[in-house]
């Protein structure tokens, strides 16, 4: 059962962000419960903060829980609550159809001093110690209470388990405060912030605060939070509480107090705040809105002067359209009874309606008697548009029955008046709950109280409930009950909180409960008999304190179940709830480390966290590894406080301690055999790991450091005792199975006599360094050991492993030294075309495959030596090169000039770490062919080039070596066989188609510039006999020097010098290389063999870092002293 559809204030734009936010967040132990005004059954339950602004995003965070007062509720039912499924899994709650107190937060005689109860949701403002999660409000929800002592007000944070005090600020002198706190989330950190509204002697003030919760083992920090205040703003000109008319009231000092409204007013997605109050020099009524910021207001959004009534009644909200809402409210004349109803746009503030008296209003000088309700917006037809409740609050005739309060129904969209009814007797300072009992999104049912004095001498109250079928015109009148007083005072003994609605039994109607006096009461929703709720109804419970303050309903205490707050005072389920000690304390040990063979006690602590005895015995087992060890049974377990006055039960049980981790479980209620609230709590288990005293280990890093050529790098390894036993330990290290040049050594301030405590890790760090030299596949360790102070005897070891850190890399390349060959081929010979193959990583590497694209003159291109023998597979040094011939057959028929192309890709690795290169290849079929096509080579070295063919039809082949590129300074060409040089030509001749070959010699001089060549050129009217060859001149990278001045008396002789003074030695410094190069003079001083160390001498260079060409010199200078 659910309220009906007053005002759906998510349709239209803002519909789909309310179903994502309702189907998404599932209901966890930190959040509070929150309901739309309708739920689906599979919906969860969220307590999450919304964007735009969600009234419900706090489980009750105003006066009414909704800005329309229309009397919303969580999701419940007679069936709801957790049964033997989780707390998490709770999509509607259980009810309360046995009440008890759970407890009372306050010692004072009348209890909280707001006429509204709040709700909250703190879990994100709670900061507390790992091991104090669950003492420290998990899964609770909290109390917001306002209380006064001597003229000094304080708010106060009370967790909803066990009532204690989680956070507390003194507000300072003021007036009682009966306005109601609120709760949102204004600056935007998921985290509420509290709004109270109240009245100095000399003004109104609002303060904003924002509580931080401080929580750990000893439990919380209440105090010392005077700093979280984020605002406040005092105006002198108003006034929340006016002075009543009521002999009683005013002589009590009691005022009429109005209830502060949050509401989004314009519709943007946050909420402002709506105050009615009273001008302190003008006595109008006075409605003032204001925006919620971070920071103090200037000034408030709009202040609208009501002209007409002495008190203001409480604002509402309601949504018009898609964009607009308004304000609606109440005044009242105390001294004629009149009234008026105001409705005030929302976003401006203009004052849409402005004087419409309310006919048929008693003549009454004594109204109102405690407050003014306000109205109550509803859905009382199919239309969009919203309907509002108003309270008559007067009787015209006291205590003789017949004419009570009234209610009138009427448009928000016109003054149109719907219905009217007056209750049998008594006055109404409450509001009255519509209840929708179809959910078809109308309310059709109007529930009031209202009170009246059974005599004239005297004070004696009683009050009155019933409920109204307001779907019938007129509305008629379903039951009507009455209620006698209670144990409070005259002045305790009237109706002041309106009711609220419960789906208890199940049936066609739901339950009412009223606060009246110091009695809380419920009746039945057929016809208010108090029996037909259920047993625990059957009376009505009494109450601690006086019961003025409005209910607020939500899952306090996290077991699924609802809980009705009024004021300081938490009723719930009388239902016990078994569970052992939170944060883990449910089975503990001692000793809590044992050693292996020791003796220790288990022990299993629980304790009743409900609110009801156990109504017959409660069985308990200890299990380890699964088997029963314990069990215990207990007759009386008492409610812990403060709900009861029982404490945590125990029971023991003694084993031996083995080697290893054994689980242990404590299961409450192992029979099944007891009512609680939930049972997803009787459980708990923990493992206890059982180890020898001394026992340590080093951890080195999960990934195998890689450290690359040339290079350090910082490695740390992790230092813990294993054991059971705190105890001074010595770290070191064997590096002698390291290569040469390798070292492994400790960083700056490192600890090698470490004390190390059970399960906290201590970091060593080493410095790694590899040498340049180093292959990418080279690998070693280093032992590390870590022994026993106290007993030598005892070490652990563990390896370190060291890599070099492999890199890979591939290059294939031409002549051209680009990724493509040339070759030729004679039809009927074997075509062939050089290229160079590098492995450019510093690791050994092996081809994995050699591929090749099928060429247009078919056949299976290969891969060939220098000496002729076919490669298959290339085993590759780092930084290694192989010179490889690629051979293909050329066909015999094959047209001279005609090429073809073939691609190679060659690979190495496997997996991820696979890396391919191509080398694009194209032969030619040609009449001429150079063995050895290319070569490299160094300076001042013999070549010979092997040059076969056939001759051309005129019987003469030239080519010209200045057209081929050949010619070149101090460069020897020669040639031999059937070759000849005719000047600058290299000529062959014979019969058109015979066969000639030759030598082509080059004799290089010492100095040949480092170049690539390119000989090729054309003979001359002769098509496809073309020369062609090419030539790498590799750098030669030498240096030399020679001491000019000063000079030896013979070779080998030491150089006398003069000591304190500057001594000059001048160098020729020569590049006896073949290229440009960079050279850099640097000096040493090296002791001689009879000297115990080096000599101090300073040596200076002077322009050290050379440019020089090949062959060529220069002089440098350095200064020693």
């Amino acid at each position: 059962m659910s309220p009906a559809h007053a005002l759906n204030i998510w349709r239209g734009r803002k519909a789909f962000a309310l179903v994502i936010l309702l189907f998404l967040t599932p209901l966890t132990g930190f959040f509070s419960n929150v309901q739309n005004d309708t739920f689906d059954d599979d919906e969860v339950i969220s307590y999450t903060s919304s964007n735009p602004w969600d009234s419900i995003a706090q489980p009750w965070g105003q006066y009414s829980r909704v800005p329309t007062h229309n009397g919303t509720m969580p999701p419940h039912g007679p069936n709801g609550g957790p049964g033997q499924d989780i707390v998490a899994n709770v999509t509607e709650f259980g009810i309360i159809d046995s009440p008890t107190v759970n407890w009372v937060a306050l010692d004072d005689l009348d209890g909280a001093d707001a006429y509204g109860s709040i709700i909250g949701d703190f879990s994100a403002s709670i900061v507390s110690t790992p091991a104090a999660i669950e003492r420290c409000g998990y899964g609770e929800l909290f109390a917001v209470i306002v209380s006064s002592e001597s003229g000094s007000s304080t708010l106060s944070i009370v967790t909803g388990d066990d009532a204690k005090v989680a956070w507390e600020v003194d507000v300072g002198q003021t007036q009682t405060i009966r306005s109601t706190p609120m709760l949102t989330d204004i600056n935007g950190d998921d985290k509420p912030e509290i709004i109270l509204v109240y009245d100095t002697d000399s003004s109104l003030e609002i303060d904003v605060w924002s509580p931080e919760l401080s929580c750990s083992e000893s439990g919380w920090v209440k105090s010392g939070h005077e700093n979280e205040k984020l605002w406040s703003l005092s105006d002198s000109d108003y006034s929340i509480g006016i002075n009543s008319p009521h002999f009683a009231t005013s002589q009590s000092n009691h005022k009429s107090v109005t209830q502060p409204l949050l509401a989004d007013l314009d519709l943007d997605g946050d909420a402002e705040l709506v105050v009615a109050a009273v001008d302190r020099n003008s006595d109008n009524p006075t409605v003032i809105a204001l925006s919620l910021t971070t920071s103090t207001p200037n000034d408030f959004d709009w202040e609208v002067v009501l002209d007409r009534g002495t008190h203001p009644s409480d604002p509402s909200w309601g949504m018009l359209d898609d964009d607009s809402t308004a304000i609606v409210l109440t005044t009242i004349d105390s001294n004629s009874g009149n009234m008026w109803i105001w409705r005030i746009d929302g976003a401006s503030g203009s004052l849409d309606w402005e004087r419409v008296s309310l006919d048929g209003t008693d003549s009454d000088s004594d109204s109102p008697r405690l407050r003014l309700p306000g109205p109550v917006i509803v859905q009382l037809d199919n239309d969009d548009a919203p309907e509002m409740i108003l309270t008559i609050p007067t009787d015209a005739n006291g205590r003789t029955p017949g004419n009570g309060a009234r209610f009138v129904a009427m448009e928000m969209t016109s003054t149109d008046e719907i219905f009217e009814f007056r209750t049998p007797n008594g006055y109404s300072d409450s509001q009255p709950l519509p209840i929708d009992t179809d959910d078809n999104g109308i309310h059709d049912r109007l529930c009031w109280v209202t009170w009246y004095s059974e005599s004239s001498v005297s004070f004696n109250r009683k009050g009155m409930a019933g409920c109204h079928d307001i779907s019938s015109d007129p509305p008629i009148k379903e039951w009507s009950k009455d209620m006698q007083r209670g144990s409070g005072n005259d002045n305790d003994e009237i109706g002041v909180a309106p009711p609220i609605w419960m789906d208890i039994n199940g049936d066609s109607f739901v339950e009412l409960i009223v606060p009246f006096g110091k009695r809380l009461w419920a009746f039945d929703g057929d016809d208010g008999t108090s029996s037909e709720v259920s047993d625990g109804w059957s009376s009505p419970l009494g109450m601690p304190h006086r019961v003025w303050s409005a209910p607020a309903v939500a899952d306090m205490d996290n077991d699924g179940t609802l809980d009705i707050l009024i004021g300081d005072t938490l009723v719930s389920q009388n239902v016990a709830d078994f569970s052992p000690l939170s944060d883990n304390r449910g089975i503990s040990f001692n000793p809590s480390q044992p050693d292996p063979g020791e003796t220790v006690t288990v022990t299993g602590q629980f304790s009743n966290i409900g609110t009801l005895d156990n109504e017959d015995d409660l069985d308990v087992v200890i299990k380890q590894n699964g088997n029963e060890i314990t069990r215990q049974r207990f007759t009386d377990v008492e409610p812990v406080a403060p709900s009861g006055n029982g404490g945590p039960y125990t029971f023991s049980v003694d084993i031996t301690a083995e080697l290893g981790i054994h689980n242990f479980e404590l299961i409450l209620d192992i029979n099944g055999n007891l009512t609680e609230a939930r049972e997803d709590n009787n459980y708990a288990q923990i493992d206890l790991i059982v180890v020898e005293p001394y026992e340590a280990q080093i951890d080195i890093p999960p990934q195998i450091p890689r450290i690359a050529p040339g290079t350090s790098e910082i490695i740390s390894v992790s230092l813990v005792a294993t054991g059971s036993r705190t105890e001074d330990w010595t770290f070191t290290w064997d590096d002698s199975n390291l290569p040469s040049g390798w070292s492994l050594t400790p960083n700056t301030n490192q600890d090698t006599n470490p004390n190390l405590i059970p399960g906290i890790s201590q970091q060593f760090e080493f410095v790694a360094s590899i040498p340049q030299t180093a292959l990418g596949d080279d690998n070693s360790y280093a032992i590390l050991t870590l022994t026993l102070d106290s007993d030598p005897s005892i070490s652990f070891d563990s390896i370190l492993p060291l890599e070099v850190l492999r890199t890979r890399g591939l290059s294939i390349a031409g002549p051209s030294g680009l990724d493509n060959t040339e070759g030729f081929g004679r039809p009927g010979h074997t075509a062939t075309a050089w290229i160079i193959v590098e492995n450019l990583g510093n690791a050994y590497e092996t081809t994995t495959s050699i591929d090749w694209t099928a060429p247009s003159w078919g056949g299976n291109p290969t891969l060939h030596d220098s000496s002729g023998t076919e490669i298959f597979s290339l085993n590759l040094a780092p930084s290694e090169q192989k010179e490889l011939f690629v051979n293909l057959n050329t066909p015999i028929g094959v047209q001279l000039g005609s090429v073809t192309s073939t691609t190679m890709t060659m690979c190495i690795g496997s997996g991820e770490e696979t890396l391919c290169e191509d080398l694009f290849v194209n032969l030619t079929a040609a009449s001429v062919t150079v063995q050895n096509i290319h070569q490299r080579t160094l300076p001042n070295q013999s070549l010979q080039w092997t040059v076969e063919g056939l001759i051309p039809d005129d019987g003469l082949m030239s080519w010209n070596t200045v057209s081929a590129n050949m010619v070149h300074t101090n460069w020897v060409w020669s040639v031999d066989g059937d070759l000849s040089f005719d000047g600058s030509n290299i000529e062959a001749s014979g019969s058109s188609g015979a066969p000639f070959t030759g030598n082509i010699y080059l004799d290089l001089p010492v100095n040949a510039v480092p170049q690539r060549h390119y000989f090729t050129t054309d003979s001359d009217s002769d098509d496809n006999h073309s020369l062609y060859f090419t030539l790498h001149v590799l750098q030669v990278y030498r240096s030399a020097s020679t001491i000019v001045q000063p000079t030896q008396n013979s070779q080998g002789e030491p150089v006398s010098m003069f000591v304190e003074i500057t001594n000059q030695v001048l160098l020729r410094l020569e590049n006896p290389g073949n290229g440009q190069d960079e050279f850099l003079l640097t000096s040493e001083v090296i002791e001689g063999p009879n000297m115990t160390s080096s000599p101090v001498v300073e040596l200076i260079e002077y322009n050290p870092q050379r440019t020089l060409g090949p062959l060529a010199s220069t002089i440098a200078t350095v200064d020693v002293t």
